[in-house]
This record gives structure tokens, C-alpha cells and sequence, in this order.
């Protein structure tokens, strides 16, 4: 089959409104469908904070308001060394609007004094199971410093195991990460001191549970740097052609010491209730087009082009160049964190598009 030129289809992107369907997932989660798989952690029991292990709890939330504005929230608390959490709000429609806050934990305060099992609850930030009882049927974050939020999510969808099975090799260690892909999403904000409401029918939150076993005598790993990508296709319609079409991928790409790149997609299709795991066979950022931290000095790109190995390949772009958490009094780890839309073509040669985000950390440090 001969498919059209990828440029030819970008040029739709630059029009591509900016209205993107939220719609959460509902098929619902059944923790009993990944009972008899050979996870290194049954899903509950990940929930918890696990000792002697860095632990990250992070969302992304695809917002629409009742009055039918569109935003995309960041939520992400860790407990490595003393910790940290970090959020982030951007008005997707005017992407000139967006706030950052970022913390890192002390010595004498660590963030993992802060943790009880399932839930991190901190003066004015909070991740937390809505239910400790039951930490699988929704969570909580909210925040009343830097800017205001209050938000939960339920375990509406299936989840991503990243890699097959939730546990892979991530640059120089084991880790274990799933992805709840599409909560439904309750709750309110305040931005320019007016609350807004979720409209929950037309919001969704991804959330990322992500475990790394770093042993006791492990130094800094400088040379690990990582991106990922997280991405929700518009108008999911299941199948096309002779293909699955996926409707969310869980891509990762690092580097790590001397070693070959890795590179690899999750994806994951609603219709056909089915996850597969393939290479990427290009994964090419731009040079071009780049933005440098004032605050914290790491240039990061803004566009990218991948391809997977049965054929699809995507052109993925930020919508606003500054996206990073970065707090230059506290220079722990600053890491990309940006709303990106993405366009492009299937394995049989469909247009597809949609959005998602991308985390680019250039130093594990």
C-alpha cells in the first residue's frame, strides 16, 4: 500500500482545533482480570508506598469546566532521597495562562513522613486513596498553595502494564509502573480567583503509579535521561482495516550510560479490551525547534517524530514552549512536563490525531 507522504498530513496540524475529546473511559476496572497474571506486585498492594523503593504517584487531568473551558492539570509526588511533589495548570485554548509550583522535601522534613500507605498528605498539597479501605476505586490530589485545586478520579478504565507485564528494566534499574488510562474526573479549580467546576462527562485523568528499585548503595545515574509519551487518539473507532487501532500508548525512549537507546510503546485499545507491547523504530526529536529553562538551563525539544513498528508514525508538538517544572531555589530534578497534540497515520495508512503529553527528564539526578 502506498501511504501518503507524513508531511502532507502535518499540514493539517497547524489547523487542527484545539477542542479535543475528553470523553473518560467507563468500560470499568476489574481488579480480578489481573489476578492470575505475573505481576511482580498485584495492583493493591502497588498502591502503597513500598519501602526501600523510590515511589511516584502522578496524574495528568484533561479538563473541560462547565462553562466549557478546556485545561490540563499536572499532579506528581515522589518520595526518592527526601522527595518532592509538583504541579501544574495550562488553559489549553489560551495557552499563555499556566502555572507551576515545585517542592522538594528537606532532611529534616522528608516527603516520606508524610506518607501512609497509600495516601501522601502534606500542609497544603495531598495524593490520596478516596477510600484507604479500598485504594483501587479512586484517588484524590489537591493543592491550596501556589494555585488551588481539588480533584478525584475513579478507576473507570483498564490499566496499561508498561511493557507487558508492569515490570521493566528503566536505565540502570527494575521498576514497576501501570497506567489507569482514562478516569472519570470530578472536582474544581481556581483560576484568576474563579472557582471552576469538572464537568466530570467530558474530563479525564490519566494516573501513573511508577515503583523503582534503587539498591541501598546506588549513586547519581547522570547519564540517565529519559522521555515518555503519553497519548489519547481522537475519535476512537476500534477497528480499521486488518489492524487494532490503539486508542492510548505508553511510549518510553532513555539513555543510559554506554548502552544502545531503548525505545518501546505500550499501547492499548478500549474496543478490543487488549494491550501489545512493540518497538519504536524511529524516535527523532527536533533540533529546530527547542526551548532552554531560564531558571534551571536544560534545552528541551518541542517537536518529535516517531514511528512503531507496525507501521504507524506520529508528528508530536507542544502547544506552549514552557512547561517545565523548575524551581531554581530548589534545583531537584527539573523535568518537561508538557500538553502535546499529535498528528498523523495508522499501520494501514489512516489519518489519526489527537493529544496527550510528554515528560522529558535530561538527567536522572
Amino acid at each position: 500500500m502506498r501511504l501518503p507522504p507524513l508531511y502532507t498530513i502535518l499540514l493539517r496540524l497547524k489547523s487542527h482545533a484545539l477542542d479535543f475529546d475528553f470523553t473518560p473511559d467507563t468500560h470499568g476496572f476489574d481488579v480480578n482480570d489481573y489476578k492470575h497474571l505475573p505481576l511482580t506486585l498485584d495492583l493493591a498492594t502497588s498502591q502503597r508506598a513500598v519501602p526501600s523503593a523510590g515511589n511516584s504517584w502522578w496524574t495528568s487531568s484533561y479538563i473541560r469546566t462547565l462553562d466549557d473551558r478546556s485545561y490540563f492539570i499536572v499532579s506528581h509526588v515522589g518520595n526518592p532521597g527526601v522527595g518532592f511533589y509538583r504541579y501544574s495548570i495550562l488553559d489549553i485554548n489560551n495557552p499563555e495562562y499556566y502555572q507551576q509550583y515545585a517542592y522538594t522535601g528537606t532532611t529534616a522534613d522528608p516527603v516520606s513522613a508524610h506518607i501512609d500507605g497509600a495516601n501522601v498528605t502534606l500542609p497544603t498539597y495531598g495524593f490520596e486513596a478516596i477510600n484507604p479501605a479500598d485504594t483501587l476505586a479512586g484517588m484524590r490530589t489537591w493543592s491550596t498553595s501556589g494555585f488551588e485545586f481539588n480533584l478525584s478520579f475513579e478507576f473507570s478504565s483498564p490499566v496499561i502494564l508498561n511493557g507487558g507485564s508492569g515490570t521493566f528494566t528503566w536505565g540502570p534499574y527494575s521498576t514497576t509502573e501501570w497506567s489507569l488510562v482514562a478516569g472519570v474526573t470530578r472536582g474544581s479549580f481556581v483560576v484568576d480567583n474563579v472557582q471552576l467546576t469538572i464537568d466530570p462527562e467530558r474530563s479525564l485523568t490519566w494516573y501513573d503509579r511508577q515503583i523503582v528499585w534503587i539498591p541501598a548503595d546506588a549513586g547519581p545515574a547522570a547519564s540517565h535521561n529519559w522521555t515518555w509519551f503519553q497519548l489519547h487518539f481522537d475519535h476512537e473507532d476500534g477497528h480499521r482495516g486488518e489492524k487494532t487501532r490503539p486508542s492510548k500508548i505508553s511510549a518510553w525512549i532513555w539513555d543510559y550510560a554506554d548502552n544502545p537507546r531503548v525505545q518501546f510503546a505500550t499501547t492499548h485499545s478500549s474496543s478490543a479490551g487488549q494491550q501489545q507491547v512493540m518497538p519504536l523504530t524511529e524516535f527523532s526529536p527536533s533540533n529546530s525547534r527547542t526551548w532552554t529553562s531560564p531558571g534551571c538551563g536544560g534545552t528541551y525539544p518541542l517537536e518529535w517524530d516517531i514511528a512503531l513498528a507496525d507501521g504507524m508514525r506520529l508528528r508530536i508538538e507542544v502547544i506552549r514552549d514552557e512547561q517545565e517544572f523548575c524551581n531554581p531555589e530548589q534545583p531537584f530534578q527539573p523535568t518537561y512536563e508538557g500538553f502535546v497534540s499529535f498528528h498523523g497515520i495508522d499501520g494501514d495508512g489512516n489519518e489519526v490525531g489527537g493529544f496527550g503529553l510528554v515528560e522529558v527528564c535530561l538527567e536522572n539526578i
